[in-house]
């Protein structure tokens, strides 16, 4: 089933005028313009107007659906939602809150299992089945680390089977045309791969994922150069902050493989953000599905590694190998990509960043539960500064 809506515009933001109508007739020609959505006017409605009725209609459904399962159904719900349109440190505007407030006739219900059964809907809401989501994707993501510690043939041999078998999984499952994918794109992730889980294995997973987030402090200074986009004040401070928190993952005593692992996680952050800022290039040239080139950055690691895969090849085709590989490269990336994708077309982008931030916090916890492995004092205090960076620049941007 799709809903179609359509709407057009005529003149300038602030002195222009639109109209938006729904492909079912419900609706037609409702009157659009800035003034309307920023002060109010009449006879107008507004895209948070109609994002409220989304919501509460959408959440109308869930409860009564909840209800009547289990065994109340009710006889009238009433749902008010409140979306807050305002404008964003920074400059610009954003969504920033949507606030439901519902009553109901429900014969044989307390109060107290009113609110709980409302509660409950909350999850049979695609809105929020849609965070669920992202917060899934995060999880599998985090569990990376584990599995790439435990994986009995060495890590660039770990690195080319997780990206074929991902590979082949988003060419089986997910289809996309690799005719639309980007080599600079792809070669970025690539790398990006292949130094992360050579770092992991090197030094401890919570040096290697959080170095592995120093990345969006290489987007801020990579986007005006690349993107031509604006390098704030606030940028400088996240910058600062993140690169002050890398720095403390190389104070104290620090071995000879650990070092290479720590500065093959810094270099991981940098093909990261690498990644995220081309990735953004080709959504602004129209090319705006990441997944060809994700697949082909995980052929093009498999084909560089392939050497190394070669001489481990008893240890991959192991039981253990074996189940390793298919859960890195069908559940670690192939599931949370497809969760994730799932998930952020409903959620805001600040949302899904905060949610990510699941995948370093858990990262190290997976490994100390499963493999031993306790990160030291100054890689937890880098990388608190690390994320505190991430999560300062979300919130105020």
């Amino acid at each position: 089933m799709q809903s179609r809506a359509s709407a057009s515009w005529e003149g300038d933001l602030m002195s222009g005028k639109g109209k938006t109508s729904a492909a079912s007739g419900t609706f037609k020609d409702a009157n659009l313009s800035w003034k309307a959505r920023t002060e109010g006017a009449p006879s107008h409605t507004t895209p948070e107007e109609l994002l409220a009725a989304a919501h509460a209609s959408c959440f109308c459904m869930a409860f009564s659906a909840g209800l009547a399962k289990s065994g109340k159904p009710a006889k009238r719900l009433d749902a008010t939602c409140t979306v807050e349109f305002g404008p964003k440190q920074g400059g610009g505007f954003e969504v920033k809150s949507s606030v439901l407030e519902v009553k109901g006739q429900v014969p044989g219900i307390d109060q107290a299992a009113f609110q709980k059964a409302a509660e409950d809907a909350k999850s049979g809401c695609p809105m929020r089945a849609a965070v669920l989501a992202v917060a899934g994707a995060a999880l599998l993501w985090s569990s990376g680390g584990l599995f790439i510690k435990i994986a009995p043939m060495p890590a660039l041999a770990v690195a080319c089977g997780r990206s074929l078998i991902a590979a082949l999984f988003y060419l089986a499952v997910l289809r996309p045309d690799l005719r639309a994918a980007r080599f600079s794109t792809a070669a970025a992730y690539a790398g990006c791969i292949v130094t992360f889980v050579t770092a992991t294995r090197l030094t401890s997973a919570a040096n290697a994922i959080f170095l592995q987030y120093t990345g969006p402090a290489y987007v801020l200074m990579l986007s005006p150069l690349l993107l031509d986009e604006p390098f704030r004040p606030l940028d400088a401070a996240c910058v600062a902050l993140s690169l002050a928190g890398m720095s403390l993952f190389f104070v104290g005593k620090v071995e000879a493989g650990q070092l290479l692992g720590n500065v093959l996680g810094a270099v991981s952050g940098v093909f990261f953000a690498l990644a995220i800022v081309l990735l953004r290039r080709d959504a602004k040239g129209g090319r705006g599905d990441a997944l060809p080139s994700i697949a082909l950055g995980n052929l093009l690691a498999a084909a560089v590694t392939l050497p190394w895969a070669a001489q481990a090849l008893p240890q991959m085709t192991s039981g253990r190998g074996i189940a390793v590989l298919l859960y890195l490269g069908v559940v670690q990336l192939g599931l949370a990509y497809w969760l994730f994708a799932k998930g952020v077309r409903k959620v805001p982008a600040a949302e899904a960043s905060l949610i990510s931030m699941l995948e370093p916090v858990l990262n190290p916890v997976w490994v100390l539960i499963g493999a031993g492995e306790r990160p030291g004092g100054w890689s937890i205090a880098g990388g608190a500064v690390v994320l505190a960076s991430v999560v300062l620049r979300t919130l105020l941007q």
